[in-house]
């Protein structure tokens, strides 16, 4: 529908209202209420699960965090978990639902009857969208991963092989499910830094499912956090004459629902290495929550794969992660031994 139609509708929309003639608007006070009112019952028949952190809503799908919600000034707010702002209570659900409009957001919020776990929305069934792009935003997103370090030859590798696409701000890492190729996660990462949402799992994508996987060679595999940690892991490799891993990206050291997904247990079990990424962080409070959650991930890794050698790998005091690595073109060499404690010349990447 064209502009100019889309106005003519919505203007007679508005004169038939105010006649006396379409539905009467949402009171204020029950828009009050649906934003003050506690959306823990209405999520869980979403088939989400909430828990209490604090002051916070834990919201967790595959027993990964997905969104978070606070109570703020008399009504509940929320962010995915990157941080990126979603709303109030009325705009989570027309997040999660694009079906609803407000007014039906409002009803959903104050229990209405004909909303149960059989007519909520099978989220699961929802696909995410393929933003817009055109030749010049693919040309901007290829510069931007070349100021980042990352070469040519793994730029094209990686679109080639349907890991890695662009939108008009960003560049998009793409998880795909096995059977058929489909996309069914996208993660877009802007190339702004100063973006308000530099980085955001875009909506009904499913990373817990279907992370995003760099394929490479089927002796070795590195879990990384993000996309652009990926491509590195692939250039370091080739700066070293070695052979490329699979990268499978986790989304973030709190991340293990994606080991529970049968296609990536069988990665793991066919390898003969299996590594780690860790990331240096800014404080000493965070490096230990950090480190603490790969931690967990290692172990339920070794548990998945007992027969495979799995080990840590951390960037050298001055980095990040495999990403600032990779774009101080820092090659590591291998190690006399693989201590899982000699931590700023870990083991390598790949055999």
């Amino acid at each position: 529908m064209s502009w100019n139609d889309r106005f003519k509708k919505a203007s007679a929309a508005r004169r038939r209202e105010a006649a006396g003639e379409g539905p009467a608007p949402v009171p204020a006070h029950e828009i009050q209420n649906a934003r003050a009112v506690d959306p823990k019952p209405v999520l869980e028949k979403y088939g989400f699960e909430v828990r209490q952190v604090g002051k916070q809503y834990s919201i967790r799908q595959g027993g990964d965090e997905i969104y978070r919600a606070t109570f703020k000034d008399g009504h509940w707010v929320h962010c995915d978990h990157y941080g990126g702002g979603v709303g109030d209570n009325i705009a989570l659900i027309q997040y999660l639902d694009p079906g609803k409009n407000f007014a039906d957001a409002v009803f959903t919020l104050h229990g209405a009857p004909a909303f149960n776990p059989q007519s909520a929305p099978d989220l699961k069934k929802l696909r995410p969208v393929l933003p817009a792009c055109n030749s010049w935003a693919e040309a901007r997103g290829r510069d931007y991963l070349l100021e980042r370090g990352i070469s040519v030859e793994t730029i094209d590798a990686a679109e080639a092989a349907g890991f890695l696409a662009y939108t008009m701000d960003g560049i998009l890492t793409l998880g795909r499910d096995p059977q058929g190729g489909e996309i069914r996660a996208i993660t877009r990462r802007a190339w702004d830094d100063n973006a308000e949402m530099p980085k955001r799992d875009l909506r009904h994508s499913n990373k817990v499912e279907f992370p995003p996987v760099l394929p490479g060679a089927a002796v070795a595999v590195v879990v990384v956090e993000g996309g652009i940690d990926a491509l590195a892991v692939h250039d370091m490799c080739r700066k070293q004459d070695k052979p490329l891993p699979t990268v499978i990206v986790s989304g973030s050291a709190e991340a293990q629902g994606f080991l529970e997904q049968p296609h990536i247990q069988k990665i793991l079990k066919n390898v003969e290495k299996i590594t780690v990424c860790y990331e240096n962080e800014d404080r000493e409070k965070t490096q230990i929550k950090t480190d603490a959650a790969h931690d967990k991930q290692m172990n339920r890794i070794r548990e998945l794969a007992p027969q495979t050698a799995v080990q840590k790998w951390r960037p050298p005091t001055g980095c990040k992660d495999a990403a600032d690595v990779n774009a101080a073109m820092v090659i590591e060499p291998d190690p006399a031994s693989e201590s899982e404690q000699d931590y700023n010349n870990g083991p390598s990447l790949a055999k």
